[in-house]
This record gives C-alpha cells, structure tokens and sequence, in this order.
C-alpha cells in the first residue's frame, strides 16, 4: 500500500466505482487515509458504494465508525 503512490485519482475513482466488492472498497479506503496519500483527497468517496453492514478484518479489534469495520488494534 505505502508504494501506490504514483496512482492517479481519476483512473482510481473509476476501477473503485466499477471493479470491486464493498470490503476491497472499504479496505482500500481506510489503508489510504490511514497511510496519508496525496491522492486520498481527490477521491470522490460520496460516489462510491460501501454498504451499510458491518465488516470484521480482525476479531476484538477496534471499530472504525467510518468505514464500518473492526480493524486491528495496532491500526487505531
């Protein structure tokens, strides 16, 4: 994750739009902002379809309210 950082907004916005399920979406959202990329915030995230269920990545791991996900808790 930490070497996407070449990726372009556009053609980004575009395969998340189209190309993957709500936990890749998610997944992908929440290791971008965690990690800072610049492109993060050029992304359109109201566009994009997440769902309303919750998700679990990590068992008694910390939930993230915004992506509606349990993640590890290193990752708080």
């Amino acid at each position: 994750m930490e070497n996407f950082t070449s990726l372009r907004p556009e053609i980004l916005q575009n395969l998340l739009e189209k190309g993957c399920s709500f936990k890749a979406r998610r997944v992908f959202l929440f290791l971008a902002e965690r990690i800072k990329h610049a492109w993060f915030h050029e992304l359109n995230i109201s566009k994009l379809s997440l769902g309303n269920h919750k998700i679990q990545i990590q068992k008694r791991g910390i939930f993230n309210a915004k992506y509606l996900m349990t993640v590890p808790k290193d990752f708080s």
